[in-house]
């Protein structure tokens, strides 16, 4: 058994340098890894990059802070392309501070959704500073969400676990006591290991560093690693597949 990197950006230009020696650290130690997209460019390059390993997998979608004028073009992308998900799509509260702008934000993450909702497709969600709103959200679509890099109230994240959502761990939970929290609080199904490469590290991140979540989750947990190993890479194969 071996892990899953649930959500990264191999496609980054931070990876320009030396992308092929990242792919080859994940097909020695990943199952697989899965790379999110962020506006149609970004898209077709994770689909292509992903294509030269059977150890990559690919999402689509529209993050918060790219224009509602690509929809129709990611959609176009995912009927003709194919991702396994819909994703990342959904709110940036942080950057979108703008009345007027958040709520034409909350109308295109609903657009997306009703997208994913029609083909069938899981949604790979981003949350930043609305988690609350995003769930809200979600919960108006027939559509399971894979709220990556979770960084919500522990209570809340409680609240997306039971109806039948889950929630990412990155590399975060190495330093910070409410992703910490989150962990004590839902069951190791409910949880997706990530590393959002290249984010969310000392250094720049990288897939395999997802082996540091799971040691991580394992430790708060007092339970085995192999454990930990085995639940959420179940859970990423169940949630993708």
């Amino acid at each position: 058994m071996r892990p899953v990197d649930s959500h990264c950006h191999l496609q980054f230009e931070e990876f320009d340098s030396d992308r092929k020696k990242i792919i080859e650290e994940v097909e020695e130690n990943l199952e697989f890894a899965v790379l999110a997209g962020i506006n149609p460019k970004d898209n077709l390059e994770a689909k292509e990059i992903s294509e030269t390993s059977d150890s990559l997998k690919y999402c689509m979608g529209l993050h918060p802070l790219h224009h509602e004028s690509e929809i129709q073009k990611v959609e176009e992308q995912i009927e003709e392309e194919e991702p396994i998900a819909v994703g990342e799509i959904g709110l940036d509260y942080n950057y979108i501070t703008d009345s007027d702008e958040r709520e034409e934000s909350e109308k295109v993450f609903r657009e997306m959704l009703a997208i994913a909702e029609e083909k069938g497709l899981p949604v790979v969600v981003h949350s930043r500073n609305a988690e609350r709103k995003c769930f809200e959200i979600v919960e108006e679509f027939n559509v399971r969400g894979f709220f990556h890099c979770f960084n919500g109230r522990p209570k809340l994240a409680e609240e997306i676990v039971s109806s039948g959502h889950l929630i990412g761990v990155t590399n975060q939970i190495t330093y910070s006591s409410r992703v910490k929290k989150i962990v004590e609080r839902i069951d190791l199904e409910d949880i997706l290991a990530e590393t959002d490469s290249p984010y969310l590290h000392e250094e720049r991140n990288r897939p395999v560093n997802v082996a540091e979540v799971i040691e991580e989750i394992a430790d708060i947990k007092s339970v085995d690693v192999s454990k930990v190993l085995e639940t959420t890479s179940k859970n990423s194969r169940d949630f993708f597949m």
